[in-house]
């Protein structure tokens, strides 16, 4: 599969700190194959100290990709390897098994087994954070607050976990729809009590986007226009991405948005 994406960071005009952060980093694995991990946060400009909040996230956030993973993705394959090890054993007796027939069924449930220790270890780190976030506001007398919506995609499978009202496009390999993982009414995010990550995961067809966003950069965006457009940006180079979300930034621009407008966009070619 291959995977290309690109970030566009544009500060709000007339504002003296910027309260949105966003990462984006692209992995080669010759087990794997590519893994893209996205995140953006949208800090709540109504909260001093939200541009502190969005880089804390952002900075952790990159930190688990790049050194906790790795980790947990060879974990979990050696113990996959071990339980078919048994099982072949415990087999041989009566049957013989078909090497391919192994190995076909192994990469989903390695993904899958995988996507729940990430589960837990995500949620774990969403304790942390917040209490580095809300530790951090009354060390210095403010209320940072933040949204974060992140994606995670190996293979052609996904995971994507918010925190706050989602911040998510997925498009079809037709172009014909761009749909928002499902909303749940929690609207709790960083810097507030009884913060929880929603989590949504799924399989990317075989021609896909994805487009994380901050309010600044959607909120004056025609949805018809963006449906048609991302059907014709899965096919583009990472330059001509990049290219393409700056001129939807302008456009928002040029529509009176004076908020920061931050958006990360993946296109996956399987």
């Amino acid at each position: 599969m291959r995977i290309r994406g690109c970030v566009s960071t544009d500060t709000g005009i007339g504002r003296g700190a910027c309260t949105d952060a966003a990462v984006l980093k692209v992995a080669n694995s010759s087990r794997y194959g590519r893994i893209a991990f996205a995140v953006l946060c949208d800090g709540d400009e109504e909260s001093y100290g939200a541009g502190k909040a969005s880089a804390i996230v952002a900075e952790r956030m990159a930190e688990w990709f790049q050194d906790e993973l790795p980790e947990i993705l060879q974990d979990t394959e050696l113990e996959l390897m071990h339980a078919d090890a048994l099982m072949r054993g415990a087999r041989m007796l009566t049957e013989v098994l078909k090497t391919d027939d192994i190995r076909a069924g192994f990469s989903s449930r390695m993904f899958a087994l995988a996507q729940e220790k990430i589960r837990m270890r995500l949620q774990e780190i969403t304790d942390e954070l917040n209490t580095r976030i809300t530790g951090f506001g009354r060390l210095h007398h403010m209320y940072p607050r933040t949204a974060m919506t992140c994606l995670l995609l190996m293979g052609r499978e996904y995971l994507i976990m918010r925190i706050g009202p989602t911040r998510a496009y997925l498009t079809t390999e037709e172009g014909r729809s761009v749909r928002m993982p499902k909303e749940d009414g929690s609207a709790r995010i960083f810097g507030q009590e009884g913060v929880r990550p929603v989590f949504v995961q799924g399989r990317v067809e075989k021609e896909a986007g994805v487009l994380l966003y901050s309010d600044g950069f959607i909120r004056k965006q025609d949805p018809d226009r963006l449906r048609k457009l991302f059907h014709k940006y899965t096919r583009y180079s990472e330059r001509r991405l990049d290219d393409a979300l700056r001129k939807l930034t302008r456009f928002v621009r040029k529509q009176g948005e004076r908020e920061d407008a931050f958006a990360v966009f993946l296109s996956c070619v399987c």
